[in-house]
């Protein structure tokens, strides 16, 4: 081997020598990069599925309130109907009292809502029907504010009840403005009966 075949072969040898050990440092830094991409990619997944999670958390909650507001209504309203229901039933129940009961109560407001002067009272023509004869004199006996009661030749068209008219004056004791002006005590009566917590 000549000098020059001899220097040619050194050159190839460390030529190869190096090449080695720069892929060697290369598979080395490579996977260096995939044990570091590798770990970065589990640290990206775990926090994805983290955020997932938390996110499936949230819509849970907002579901499960959801339900809950559904349900507190749905409960609210038909307390609401079984209430309304009850208060229904007992203004039909004073409106099929026998005459005499009925007329007694009807005295009783009478009593309670006349001015002390002289006045008319309009009944419906289904109580007009019933009264009973000496309804008027029963009325002006029992008054002791000093007024009387003239029953009225009209009829009013009002299921139950009555309005006494003193002129422009007129006292509505109608069954539905008497109960519609109670509704708020009748309810909270007929709930707490209904539903004693």
């Amino acid at each position: 081997m000549t000098g020059l075949e001899g220097i040619l072969k050194r050159i190839e040898e460390e030529a190869v020598a190096v090449a080695k050990e720069e892929l060697e440092r290369a598979n080395e830094e490579a996977s260096s990069i995939m044990a570091a991409a590798r770990v970065e990619g589990e640290r990206i997944q775990a926090e994805i599925i983290e955020q997932a999670r938390e996110q499936a958390r949230g819509m849970l909650s907002r579901a499960e309130s959801s339900s809950l507001l559904l349900e507190r209504k749905l409960i609210l309203d038909v307390r609401q109907r079984m209430i309304g229901d009850v208060i229904d039933k007992a203004r039909g129940k004073l409106m099929e009292l026998p005459d005499e009961e009925y007329f007694e109560v009807i005295i009783r407001m009478i009593k309670r809502y006349a001015l002390s002067r002289p006045g008319k009272i309009i009944f419906s023509n289904a109580d007009r029907q019933r009264l009973p004869a000496d309804f008027e004199k029963a009325v002006n006996e029992a008054l002791q504010s000093g007024g009387t009661i003239e029953i009225s030749g009209a009829a009013g068209d009002f299921a139950g009840g009555f309005i006494l008219a003193y002129g422009d004056v007129e006292v509505n004791c109608t069954f539905d403005a008497l109960f519609a002006s109670a509704m708020e005590s009748l309810r909270d009566k007929v709930n707490a009966v209904l539903f004693r917590q």
